[in-house]
C-alpha cells in the first residue's frame, strides 16, 4: 500500500504514478521517503509481471539528468506517527541537508572538493554529519577525512584520513573507527572514563584521555575498531 503525500494526499494504485517530493509506504508500520534535491520526483507503484509472490514496490525517478546530486531522507517507524522535516542547508564546498529529529537536528553534508562548511559545522573529508541538541553533539561522524569541528569543539581529528562515528548516551560513549593506514585519532568524549574497551585489535593500543578538553586519543594501526567508554 503506497500513500502519496503531495498537495492532496491519496493512495496510488498499482501501475499509476504521481509527481511529488515525499511518499510513504505503509503496512504494519510505515517508511517515509522524502527528497530534498530535486524538489520533485515521479513515484510509481509497481508490481513485477509474473512475480506476484514478491509483492509490490515503489520506484522513484528523477528523469534524465547530467551531473547532479540527489539528496533524500528515509525514516521508518510506527504507522501514522512519523513526521519527516527536512530542508536544504547553505553549504560552502558541498551539498548539505538538515533533518529535524526528536532530540535535535541532524546536519549531513557531502563534499566532492574534500572540505566543506555548513553553519558552525566544518570538516575535511568526503562527508560528515553532526546532531546538534540542547546538550551538545550526542552523535557525529566523518567519512574518509581528517577533521570535523562544531564551532570551537573538535569532534574528530586524525593525522591520516579515517572514517569514524560516535554516539554519546548518558554515561556511555561508543565509537567506531576505520583506518586505511596507521593514524592518531582524537575524538570528542565528554564521558569521564570509568571503564574502557577497545575491540578489533589483538595487541594493546595507546589510549589517552584529556578531561579538560573532553577528548580521547588513540594510536591505531590500519583496521576497523570499536571503542566503548563507560562513565564513573
Amino acid at each position: 500500500m503506497v500513500w502519496y503525500d503531495g498537495r492532496f494526499p491519496r493512495y496510488v494504485p498499482v501501475g499509476e504514478r504521481r509527481e511529488a517530493q515525499e511518499a510513504t509506504v505503509t503496512r504494519r508500520g510505515e517508511a517515509v521517503m522524502r527528497f530534498v534535491e530535486p524538489a520533485a520526483l515521479v513515484f510509481e507503484h509497481r508490481r513485477q509481471p509474473h512475480c506476484e509472490g514478491y509483492g509490490h514496490y515503489l520506484s522513484a525517478s528523477a528523469g534524465a539528468m547530467g551531473e547532479s546530486t540527489l539528496v533524500w531522507v528515509v525514516a521508518a517507524g510506527p504507522r501514522g506517527r512519523l513526521r519527516v522535516e527536512t530542508r536544504s542547508a547553505q553549504c560552502e564546498g558541498g551539498t548539505a541537508v538538515q533533518v529535524r529529529v526528536s532530540d535535535g537536528t541532524d546536519t549531513v553534508a557531502i563534499s566532492p572538493a574534500g572540505s566543506a562548511t555548513v553553519g558552525e559545522m566544518s570538516f575535511a573529508g568526503a562527508a560528515a554529519m553532526v546532531r546538534e541538541s540542547r546538550t551538545g553533539a550526542p552523535r557525529y561522524g566523518l567519512v574518509e577525512g581528517t577533521r570535523l569541528t562544531l564551532g570551537a569543539t573538535a569532534l574528530i581529528v586524525g593525522d591520516a584520513p579515517v572514517s569514524a562515528g560516535a554516539i554519546i548516551e548518558g554515561g556511555l560513549f561508543r565509537a567506531t573507527i576505520t583506518c586505511a593506514e596507521a593514524a592518531e585519532v582524537t575524538l570528542h568524549c565528554p564521558v569521564e572514563p570509568g571503564m574502557v574497551r577497545v575491540a578489533g585489535i589483538e595487541s594493546p593500543v595507546d589510549v589517552r584521555f584529556d578531561p579538560d578538553a573532553a577528548t580521547v586519543t588513540l594510536d591505531l594501526p590500519p583496521g576497523d575498531y570499536r571503542i566503548e567508554v563507560r562513565g564513573l
